[in-house]
């Protein structure tokens, strides 16, 4: 209903065989629960605007991860911006189009990871942009649920060496880069 959102498309992922409720309902397409990742990649491929970089925000306090990270990204084709904390990564957010992901620490001075997310998430324009974390972090249940609904996956670095971090982050980004935001 909202002219602003009628465009974007809609994959439904459902436990339900019931296509025609789904398209419906609006959705572009359609996929039974469990999903094979790559029938998914290629069916969100085939709506993904290939004729622009997916950008990401790596929001860290640790130098030596933001410089890890980007790496990463930059190899596998993303323009990257950095943020030492949660304010400047807000004041990035304002000044920019949206990201198709973010990489956020926790833990950092000035403003940390769970009041930018309530900042970013109080804004909807960037409430959509996927989060993934990536703290060192011990998360009480209390900060696990904060998290909830707000971030796509949450990455302990203490428990996985510098080559699992490097390795997961290369995962994910390349499963991103079939999902940018064009809003």
């Amino acid at each position: 209903a909202d002219p602003g959102l009628r465009d974007i498309p809609v994959i439904m992922v459902t436990m339900l065989e019931d296509r025609s409720k789904a398209y419906s309902l609006g959705a572009t397409d359609y996929l039974v629960k469990p999903v094979d990742r790559a029938k998914l990649g290629k069916l969100v491929a085939a709506y993904y605007s290939a004729d622009r970089t997916p950008r990401a925000l790596l929001v860290d306090d640790d130098d030596a991860v933001r410089d890890m990270v980007s790496r990463l990204l930059i190899t596998d084709g993303w323009e990257v911006d950095q943020a030492a904390d949660g304010q400047v990564a807000l004041e990035k957010l304002a000044k920019a189009d949206p990201y198709d992901l973010i990489l956020l620490d926790l833990m950092m001075p000035v403003m940390d990871g769970f009041e930018f997310l309530l900042e970013m998430h109080a804004n909807e324009i960037w409430r959509g942009i996927p989060v993934i974390v990536l703290t060192a972090k011990d998360l009480t249940n209390s900060e696990r649920q904060m998290l909830d609904g707000r971030v796509q996956q949450v990455f302990e670095k203490d428990t996985m060496s510098h080559d699992e971090l490097a390795a997961l982050v290369h995962s994910l980004a390349k499963q991103q880069s079939f999902q940018p935001s064009d809003q």
